[in-house]
């Protein structure tokens, strides 16, 4: 009941259940809905550009924004409206955020430390079944990537080849204007001293 205060059910414009828009609801309530967020984003990358405390050293600002960059990814991979591109959270124990990979050279900082020993306790949850399902998946998702780096190689080859062909062309083309100019300068030559 409450859903359709804040949700238009699906219709002949939509397949699917959408938020009201802000005139929709004022429309149907007669009330503007109150903007009180602190921060106004449009999209949710923007995350990463808000500002950090400043009482924090240079180093911490940058573990910081590495962090926040790692996290947006993970949410976006969380939240895709594609299925197949929506990531499980078998897979998210394995992304960069959760395992920490991307502060390895920073693991000096206390609040890396601190940081690490959270997600270890949070993935030591886990059965060895789902380990060995997880495995999998990172060997078929390694597989895939192996794939998409093999096809770009060679289309950078073959993309390589006819810029190579074409230099060829082109020079030979030169060439033979060249020679062509020159046989024709050398028997304007000869028929003007005869």
């Amino acid at each position: 009941k409450k859903s359709r205060q804040y949700f238009c059910p699906p219709n002949g414009f939509c397949a699917g259940w959408r938020l009201k828009t802000e005139e929709e609801f004022a429309l149907e309530t007669g009330n503007r809905p109150k903007d009180t967020r602190k921060y106004k984003l449009k999209r949710l990358q923007e995350l990463v550009l808000f500002g950090t405390n400043d009482a924090i050293t240079d180093q911490d600002k940058y573990i910081e924004e590495l962090d926040r960059a790692q996290f947006v990814g993970l949410l976006v991979q969380m939240l895709s409206l594609d299925p197949i591109e929506r990531c499980n959270p078998t897979w998210c124990k394995t992304h960069e955020f959760v395992t920490m990979n991307h502060l390895q050279d920073f693991v000096a900082s206390k609040r890396v430390r601190r940081g690490i020993e959270v997600m270890q306790r949070a993935c030591r949850r886990e059965k060895p079944m789902t380990r060995m399902l997880l495995a999998q998946q990172q060997q078929l998702k390694y597989l895939q990537v192996l794939n998409q780096a093999q096809a770009q190689r060679e289309q950078l080859q073959q993309q390589l080849k006819q810029q190579q062909q074409q230099q060829q062309q082109e020079l030979s083309w030169s060439l033979h204007n060249a020679a062509q100019s020159s046989s024709l300068n050398i028997t304007s030559a000869t028929v003007c001293t005869v």
